[in-house]
């Protein structure tokens, strides 16, 4: 390995390290939001209500609820985000060997990368084509917290278990009903080669629903930078988990916050570095995936 390629992989692995930390913030940013969001809701002279909704592939609402609900909401969707980063302590460090274990052999170090990746790609996207995008009306205070949070769960379950994987469990042959949702309605089962068209056609059709389901709140034009990421995020709930796809989603959705709110008056500063870090790793990515993509390409023409 030469110089380059040890710099890159120092950067890669430091840049690494920074959205874990950032992660970790972003969930405990989470569990003290709690003790704002309910006393800001409950408390406040404006009525505060939320939609619980299916997309079809526009979002349909089957029902809204109040102050109470939302409370309920907010704890249930933190219980969730909770157990979603211990089954990562779980997976990729309680059952490891930690202290030889390689960082690039887990599961978080590959799904960071695949955030980078996207990550790049919706920035340049803004770049070429924000200007016609239609901005979204913000929600005042800690409720615009409690929305991001519940769109970084509740968009996964509406479209990567009912799109992916409930038509998995319908599909699928020779496993009993019972192990089949098991497998399959949480994701992580990995590409079956006997399925492997099935679930391609899957992702691609669920990242369609994705996109198109955010056309209502900004415009057609938000279709192409939604469509890549949920791709990518298909391929993570297939191979990795539901648990990583809602916190690859909370990350995207909430770091900006996250940083803001703990970086005080440096907040800014902090973005900036690592937006540029992010998108640099987010280069050094895809020009890896091209030269892998290439190679497999090669080897199977010859």
């Amino acid at each position: 390995m030469d110089k380059f390629d040890k710099l890159i992989n120092k950067v890669t692995d430091f840049t690494y390290v920074t959205f874990l930390i950032v992660m970790v913030l972003v969930v405990g940013f989470i569990i003290y939001a709690q003790f704002r969001i309910i006393p800001y809701v409950l408390n406040s002279a404006e009525s505060y209500t939320t939609a619980i909704y299916i997309v079809m592939p526009m979002p349909v609402v089957l029902f809204v609820v109040g102050e109470l609900g939302v409370t309920i909401l907010s704890l249930i969707f933190m219980g969730i985000i909770i157990l979603s980063i211990a089954k990562v302590v779980k997976d990729d460090y309680i059952e490891r060997d930690v202290k030889n274990m390689d960082i690039r052999e887990t599961k978080i170090f590959h799904v960071s990368m695949l955030f980078f990746m996207a990550f790049l790609y919706s920035w340049a996207y803004i770049f070429l084509f924000g200007r016609y995008i239609d901005s979204v009306s913000i929600s005042p205070g800690w409720f615009r917290i409690f929305q991001l949070m519940m769109a970084s769960v509740w968009e996964e379950i509406v479209v990567r278990v009912v799109f992916i994987g409930i038509p998995m469990i319908l599909v699928v042959k020779g496993i009993p009903y019972k192990y089949r949702i098991k497998k399959y309605l949480i994701g992580g089962f990995d590409f079956d080669y006997r399925y492997g068209y099935m679930i391609t056609v899957l992702i691609i059709t669920s990242s369609m629903i994705f996109a198109l389901a955010h056309v209502p709140s900004w415009n057609l034009w938000k279709i192409p930078q939604t469509f890549v990421p949920s791709l990518i995020l298909g391929y993570i709930f297939v191979k990795y988990g539901l648990h990583m796809c809602i916190l690859f989603h909370l990350v995207w959705n909430l770091y900006p916050e996250t940083i803001s709110y703990f970086g005080s008056g440096y907040g800014w500063i902090i973005l900036m570095a690592l937006l540029i870090l992010w998108l640099v790793v987010g280069i050094f990515n895809v020009l890896d995936w091209i030269s892998y993509s290439y190679n497999r390409i090669v080897e199977m023409v010859v």
